[in-house]
């Protein structure tokens, strides 16, 4: 009973060159479409979570510019924010600045704070949204201790954005693999041609209808069609060499065998009897031999044809 765990391995064994091309070209495509399907988003992602960090950051630098504290530690901002999102409740940016005494925080937090929740300690705004965030530690002239700003903004957006990029660069993706497979396929039929058209001529030289192979091949395998060629001239020149022996045999035998047939037939019965059996062995070799001279006498080698059974025949 075969190993079933070596039937794949067979079948992959005995894969037509261009399946194995087609197989080939499929897996690694494959392959580089989903590196790129997964590689892609992750990349966008970080350079727009890159992106808003680096808004956050201008953002960090006017409420810095801005903030003010006094001697008791209360925090107030000198003038109004250029971005009106912190104004208005619950818009999805954030901003508080807080001390060990004080909280300062922006209108669009309304009453809510700046929360970290999760094992990742992920920050979460007014709405409970997931934020991105950018925190600083601020030390002012007049105040000793620290104080601590955190600017956050909403991360649906992002997410939002990259889904319905996601959507798009599948399909693109999608259209790429069918065209560059398309290509590919295309590729592979055009450059096994030769292969094709090498196994029609072998097909027509078998027939008769050709003595050697004739079409112009790629260089690649120019040598083979050559040394094919050179062996066919090397057997139709053997093949020739034997009709003309064989015929020159038979040639030579037919005669003496003839005088020796006619002088049996003037001899007694008992003696004719004993010496035709022979005779006629010798007369089915010479047939024989003419035979194959014939058959040696087709127009190239791969076109002969012979019936085993009248051969057998003809020496039993």
């Amino acid at each position: 009973m075969p190993n079933k765990n070596k039937l794949p391995l067979h079948a992959l064994k005995s894969l037509s060159i261009k399946s194995r091309l087609v197989l080939a070209a499929v897996v690694w495509l494959t392959a580089m479409i989903l590196a790129a399907g997964v590689t892609i988003p992750t990349q966008v992602y970080n350079y727009m979570v890159d992106d808003t960090r680096s808004q956050l950051s201008i953002f960090m630098d006017e409420i810095a510019a801005q903030l003010e504290v006094d001697h008791t530690g209360h925090l107030s901002l000198a003038a109004q924010l250029s971005d009106p999102r912190f104004s208005r409740p619950y818009s999805g940016l954030y901003w508080s600045a807080s001390t060990d005494s004080s909280l300062e925080r922006s209108r669009s937090l309304w009453d809510k704070r700046i929360e970290y929740k999760g094992l990742d300690k992920d920050a979460y705004g007014a709405r409970d949204e997931k934020l991105i965030t950018l925190e600083k530690a601020l030390y002012l002239p007049d105040y000793d201790g620290p104080i601590h700003i955190i600017v956050g903004i909403d991360e649906e957006p992002i997410k939002s954005t990259l889904q319905t990029l996601i959507g798009q660069l599948w399909l693109i993706l999608g259209l790429l693999f069918a065209g560059v497979l398309t290509v590919i396929l295309l590729q592979i039929v055009w450059s096994l041609s030769p292969l094709t058209k090498l196994q029609k001529e072998l097909a027509e030289l078998k027939a008769g209808n050709k003595k050697s192979l004739e079409e112009t091949y790629p260089k690649e395998i120019s040598p083979l069609i050559s040394d094919l060629n050179a062996l066919l001239f090397h057997y139709q020149e053997l093949l020739e060499r034997a009709r003309n022996h064989a015929g020159n045999l038979s040639h030579a035998l037919k005669t003496p065998l003839s005088v020796l047939k006619n002088e049996v037939q003037t001899l007694e019965p008992k003696t004719q009897a004993r010496l035709n059996a022979p005779l006629n062995q010798i007369q089915d070799h010479i047939d024989y031999h003419l035979g194959r001279a014939r058959m040696a006498g087709s127009m190239n080698i791969l076109s002969v044809k012979a019936n085993p059974a009248e051969r057998v025949d003809a020496i039993s």
